[in-house]
């Protein structure tokens, strides 16, 4: 009997809860506020992929990966960059799927003329990529959480107009934060980033 009982009281909390909740969300409005995250380049990754699979046809006088890497590295030694600088990953290479010898070099930086350096040495079977890292000033975050807030109460409003309505209390705020730093296959603001939250008011 105390145990039935004892279950009764945890089934009545329970309802009684779920009640409660849908209360507090029953009449109101949920938005989106949305900001454009601000981001500055300060940082580069240069990976230079050495590959014989063409090199037999492009240059049949170097006929081997070691013959290709001396020719590279005079090329940027000319240039005024150290081939030392470079991370080698054999085991990156032979995962990519290539038939012939080769290898890769990596390389970060901070430095914009480096990168034009690298990017100036141009030679048959040597292909580059590149990764840009993307910086978020943190200190920039309160102001833009305010951006968003003000978005989000705008967009409220708009929809509590049409139903003869205003927004009222904030009873919920989610979404994820940007981070302080990524890295991205394109350099600039080719495109925007936006941080989202999803706002729930109250509606009056």
């Amino acid at each position: 009997m105390k145990k039935a009982i004892f279950i009764f009281l945890l089934l009545l909390v329970a309802i009684t809860g779920q009640a409660q909740q849908l209360e507090n969300f029953t009449n109101t409005v949920t938005v989106y506020g949305h900001a454009v995250v601000p981001r500055e380049t300060k940082g580069y990754r240069i990976k230079a992929t050495l590959s014989m699979d063409q090199l037999y046809y492009a240059e049949p006088n170097c006929t081997n990966l070691e013959e290709l890497k001396t020719k590279y590295f005079k090329a940027l030694k000319e240039k005024g960059f150290d081939p030392a600088k470079f991370k080698e990953s054999k085991s990156e290479f032979l995962l990519m799927g290539y038939q012939k010898d080769g290898t890769i070099l990596d390389y970060e930086t901070t430095s914009k003329s480096e990168l034009e350096l690298l990017s100036s040495v141009k030679m048959s079977g040597v292909a580059l990529s590149y990764q840009f890292k993307s910086v978020f000033d943190p200190k920039q975050r309160k102001s833009l959480l305010a951006e968003i807030m003000e978005n989000a109460k705008a967009n409220a409003e708009l929809i509590c107009e049409g139903m003869g309505k205003k927004p009222g209390k904030i009873l919920s705020v989610s979404g994820d934060s940007p981070k302080e730093a990524t890295w991205v296959s394109y350099a600039g603001s080719a495109y925007d980033e936006y941080w989202s939250l999803t706002v729930i008011y109250k509606m009056e």
